[in-house]
């Protein structure tokens, strides 16, 4: 179309410079229309669309390097907020005694034994377990009994100290640490070991003689 236009208008042009027939106000008004269809080819190759229906400037092809567009900058979504984790509570020192205590079911049970090296009995089990939390108690039952606040049988607690009476001898002679569900760990004999053991069993239910508490 733009070829036609082209020699068409060219036409007019070569026929009025050489004395051609005098333009009529039809032949004038086809003048007119032939400048605005060669200005409107001007524009459209001079503008060029970006893609989003803007025009802007067409690439240049001068010096025989064509120019890139323009950078088109692209906005990607804000990155999502990581959640902080809920920090975990402390556990009490009840929670930490059962821990080190539960540990050590199975270990053999060693008569005067307090490490994990040695063995345990009853009164060397709490010794160590409460070793690691830093407190220093005898090795023997009757003597920690006398360690922490005493508490209740009906509010015992998981990491309470438990005590029994007459096992072997008349006065205290064993202990334990309560863990929950009336239940109780402690070095029973060299058969059972380091064990787990029932407050409502009836051998120790009949010599139970209270409990306490390390805070």
């Amino acid at each position: 179309m733009w070829a036609a236009t082209k020699a068409a208008c060219a036409g007019s042009v070569r026929a009025a410079r050489c004395g051609g027939p005098i333009l009529f106000p039809f032949h004038r008004f086809a003048g007119v229309l032939c400048a605005l269809a060669l200005s409107s080819v001007v524009v459209s190759a001079a503008l060029a669309d970006d893609g989003y229906g803007h025009l802007r400037p067409a690439p240049s092809d001068r010096g025989g390097r064509r120019e890139p567009p323009p950078a088109v900058t692209v906005v990607g979504a804000p990155p999502t907020p990581t959640a902080t984790p809920t920090p975990q509570p402390t556990p009490t020192t009840g929670q930490r005694i059962i821990g080190i205590a539960q540990q050590y079911v199975g270990a053999p049970y060693v008569l005067g034994g307090a490490s994990p090296v040695t063995g345990f009995d009853c009164s060397g089990l709490v010794q160590w377990v409460l070793g690691q939390l830093g407190v220093t108690v005898g090795h023997d039952a009757a003597g920690q009994y006398g360690v922490g606040d005493p508490v209740p049988s009906d509010q015992l607690a998981p990491g309470d100290l438990v005590f029994f009476a007459n096992t072997y001898m008349p006065g205290i002679t064993h202990v334990g640490v309560y863990v929950g569900n009336g239940e109780f760990v402690d070095a029973g004999t060299e058969r059972t070991g380091v064990r787990r053991a029932s407050l409502k069993e009836p051998y120790w239910a009949a010599r139970f003689v209270g409990a306490r508490r390390v805070r």
